[in-house]
């Protein structure tokens, strides 16, 4: 597994965000099952409503209108 851990108090904001009713998604330059690894192991399993890689989108950087496309 990677050596990466979430800052401080991410955990409680985006657990604060979903009972909140606030979509989450990931944004990720890794492999699509690299990032579901990570995610899930430091997150757990339904933390995020969407997870997208790069080779989900047509450009290589992500732009705004990626984000609107997640949801």
């Amino acid at each position: 597994m990677y050596h990466v851990k979430p800052y401080n108090g991410v955990v409680e904001t985006l657990d604060s965000l979903k009972k909140a009713g606030v979509k989450i998604a990931v944004f990720s330059n890794k492999p699509h099952e690299r990032t579901v690894d990570v995610v899930e192991a430091l997150f757990g399993k339904d933390c995020f409503d969407e997870m997208l890689v790069y080779k989900d989108l047509k450009k290589t950087n992500f732009f705004p209108t990626q984000f609107i496309k997640c949801f």
